[in-house]
């Protein structure tokens, strides 16, 4: 069943990202980045108080704790990350997250993917990897070679890793509580604490809640629907399985661009999606 919670994951992943892309030519970066979490707590808060408070064991603390800490840090860096440097030479490196997984899931959780597994997260990263890759003339490995002279590649490759720590943090905290009691948390200590770094940020942000109110609720409510899906796949699926199906959003992504902003299906996303695809076979096998 996790699989199946996996793949809903991914889709709203993809919508989120998409809405994100539509509104952001109005709305600032960081508004948009708070309200991923602001705008989702009232979403979550009838589904937990219809699951009702779980009991909370003690590593639910440290481990719900780490994991909003290293999202507030990876979040500010990706905002910087895309702001100093190319995209094309930053989004790659987040596709590298389910890859870093498996050794922060095996130090964490003792989970080991069989080797099928491996090598459809491998498959997954790739694709990932493919898709984000945009420049043709500058070589396949363009990315990594702009992390000695990208200070912005060399922060994206930073939020990857900060990522594949806090995913393995959430399932720690979703085992010693619950998906819905864990994500409230979360999303509610994200948004409080994040609003006196905004506020001194974007002093437009009163206006821009004004004017933006119900774009900015649609995207809460598809933030709500991925941390509600996503913590619920953690409860059973392994983290690493769970984080690079939840990369291969990235596919529905492409289909949006293609509907929604007439973007054109270049080789590159169309041999990304197929290692995808492929990832996505292996690990439903594993």
């Amino acid at each position: 069943m996790w699989f199946i919670f996996a793949l809903i994951t991914a889709f709203f992943y993809a919508l989120q990202g998409t809405w994100s892309k539509k509104i952001m030519s109005a709305v600032n970066r960081r508004t948009v980045t708070w309200s991923i979490f602001a705008f989702s707590v009232p979403f979550i808060i009838p589904v937990f108080l219809i699951s009702g408070v779980p009991e909370v064991q003690s590593d639910f603390y440290w481990s719900c704790s780490a994991s909003l800490v290293l999202n507030m840090v990876a979040y500010t860096m990706f905002v910087k990350a895309v702001k100093i440097s190319p995209l094309a030479l930053t989004y790659p490196f987040l596709s590298f997250t389910p890859a870093f997984i498996i050794l922060t899931g095996f130090l964490f959780l003792g989970e080991i993917p069989s080797i099928q597994g491996m090598i459809g997260i491998l498959s997954i990263v790739l694709g990932a990897y493919v898709i984000n890759f945009e420049k043709i003339g500058e070589g396949f490995f363009s990315p990594v070679k702009a992390i000695f002279r990208e200070k912005g590649s060399l922060l994206m490759l930073g939020v990857s890793l900060l990522w594949s720590f806090a995913a393995t943090f959430d399932k720690v905290a979703v085992v010693s509580s619950d998906p819905y009691f864990f994500i409230l948390v979360l999303n509610t200590g994200f948004f409080v604490l994040y609003i006196p770094f905004l506020m001194k940020s974007n002093p437009g942000i009163k206006g821009e809640l004004r004017r933006h109110f119900w774009e900015l609720l649609v995207l809460g409510l598809f933030s709500a629907l991925i941390g509600i899906f996503q913590m619920t796949s953690l409860q059973t699926g392994y983290v690493s399985y769970v984080i690079a199906i939840k990369r291969s959003g990235m596919i529905f992504a492409i289909i949006f661009g293609i509907l929604l902003f007439n973007e054109k299906l270049s080789f590159f996303r169309l041999a990304g999606t197929v290692f995808m695809l492929t990832g996505i076979f292996i690990i439903a096998g594993a």
